[in-house]
């Protein structure tokens, strides 16, 4: 009867073991489940940055093309005025060398 009595313990004593270690896995397992939860939240949350910094890296891209095309448009605007500037002083000296020709004759 003590060697049924030792045995039936030494059963409840593994039951409770393991309703201990029950309890330690569950108790593991609610916390991945929050770290996972958290985690998703945090991807959710970067992937919404990362769209957000693609946009503004081509905004800027965008803003970069449209500046180069300017420059090139004003450089093209001060070569025309450059080349205008210069034949209006050619014009000028060669009306001057007129007038001075006329003059001494």
């Amino acid at each position: 009867m003590e060697e049924q009595y030792s045995i039936y313990r030494e059963c409840i004593e593994k039951l409770e073991q393991c309703k201990k270690e029950l309890e330690k896995l569950k108790s593991d397992h609610q916390t991945l489940q929050e770290r996972l939860y958290d985690l998703e939240f945090e991807k959710a949350s970067l992937e919404g940055k990362i769209k957000s910094l693609t946009e503004y890296i081509q905004n800027i891209e965008s803003i970069s093309r449209s500046k180069d095309d300017i420059i090139k448009n004003v450089s093209q605007e001060a070569s025309t005025y450059r080349k205008l500037l210069t034949l209006f002083i050619i014009l000028t000296i060669l009306l001057l060398i007129m007038i001075v020709y006329l003059s001494l004759r």
